[in-house]
């Protein structure tokens, strides 16, 4: 992880550093890659992992189950639309 890509992400994060940040930044982020690497040489072919326990029964992923409508009546159930998109209030990005 050299200076320039610290400095690139916190740029992109709208952060500024002191050079003391940027070293210690460059060496934790160095050791998150480290860990990284070493957890993709793990052999995980047979492992299925949840993030929270199943319970219940998973229904089968199938979209002849699902209940559509149609386009003119979504528009219609919309606070603000015209006649073929839904209004909605501009975003800034600054």
């Amino acid at each position: 992880m050299d200076r320039n890509t610290i400095l690139k992400i916190a740029n992109l994060s709208k952060l500024v550093l002191t050079e003391d940040e940027i070293v210690l930044f460059q060496s934790q982020f160095q050791k998150i890659l480290d860990y990284m690497a070493q957890l993709s040489e793990v052999n995980v072919d047979d492992v299925e992992a949840y993030m929270t326990p199943i319970t219940g029964k998973l229904r089968k992923d199938d979209s002849a189950d699902a209940e559509y409508i149609d386009k003119k009546t979504a528009l219609e159930m919309s606070a603000h639309h015209d006649d073929n998109f839904f209004i909605v209030p501009k975003v800034s990005v600054k």
